[in-house]
């Protein structure tokens, strides 16, 4: 593909190798096309490790979940909201980024919700067979919706297309034991 072809791309996902290996899987794929590729997390080592690890920038905007931590976290989720959305969208103009894709979980959510904000349409992914909370909510303001084979959960009311998990081209290379 040229380069006058070549798009930006912003993947939002973070927290877990769950989220992240699929994730990191579709940005293989959109590199090899030609696109640029920026990872988006709240990072963490694990999130260092595995996308600079693997030849992808990532940009760190600092979030917290807001469920499940308690009253701590939350204030504290929304002491960072402010800071970290205006990150995200200063990144996503900068950049010009065409399209985003999040894989769910808290760091996912202030890219993605960014994007709505900056018009830029956002692709939702759930590996899960149960949708996250995260992704529950940004079923909301997504473009469109994919998800894993009887995944169940979305608040929105979107037609959820329905994918096999990404799956990492490791995979399909044994080695002779």
């Amino acid at each position: 593909m040229s380069q006058t072809n070549s798009k930006t791309f912003i993947v939002a996902a973070g927290g877990t190798g769950g989220h992240i290996f699929p994730a990191l899987t579709v940005a293989r794929a959109l590199r090899d096309k030609g696109h640029r590729v920026i990872f988006v997390g709240v990072g963490s080592e694990l999130e260092h490790k595995i996308v600079e690890g693997n030849g992808f920038e990532l940009t760190a905007i600092p979030f917290v979940a807001l469920v499940g931590k308690g009253i701590k976290g939350f204030a504290k989720a929304l002491f960072l909201l402010p800071k970290s959305l205006f990150k995200a969208i200063r990144l996503i103009k900068r950049e010009r980024v065409s399209a985003m894709i999040g894989f769910g979980g808290f760091p996912s959510f202030i890219p993605m919700f960014a994007g709505f904000l900056c018009g830029v349409p956002r692709i939702a992914y759930e590996q899960n067979v149960q949708v996250g909370v995260a992704n529950k909510v940004i079923s909301l303001f997504s473009t469109k919706l994919y998800a894993v084979h009887n995944a169940s959960g979305f608040l929105s009311k979107k037609k959820v297309t329905f994918v096999p998990n990404p799956v990492r081209l490791e995979f399909y290379t044994v080695p002779d034991l």
